[in-house]
């Protein structure tokens, strides 16, 4: 929706063999810098902890039998502001952070 400020890119592939792909990509660059160095550990809990009544063990077999898969990353990139050099690390203050959430069925 135009108004909601979410985007959303869809693409229809001929063949995959009835296999549905999904990848979220979450904008959490409002996060302080500090917990920025965070997000590859809440990826992992997010992974490895369990949900609700499953346990850790429990949610992967339950991923495992409903899905072919999830997986969780952080991306963290560098935004260079307009008219720096390309390839030159700026100060260091301006990034994008996203989380990746990716999955098939």
């Amino acid at each position: 929706k135009a108004d909601s400020g979410i985007t959303v890119v869809r693409h229809e592939l001929g063949s995959t063999s009835g296999i549905a792909y999904a990848n979220l990509a979450v904008d959490v660059s409002g996060i302080s810098l500090e917990d920025v160095a965070l997000l590859p550990l809440f990826t992992r809990i997010m992974m490895e902890t369990g949900a609700g009544e499953y346990d850790s063990v429990a949610l992967s077999r339950r991923i495992g039998t409903h899905t072919g898969g999830v997986s969780v990353s952080s991306m963290i990139s560098g935004v260079n502001k307009e008219g720096a050099t390309e390839g030159v690390v700026g100060e260091g203050e301006h990034f994008v952070s996203k989380l990746l959430i990716s999955g098939k069925s």
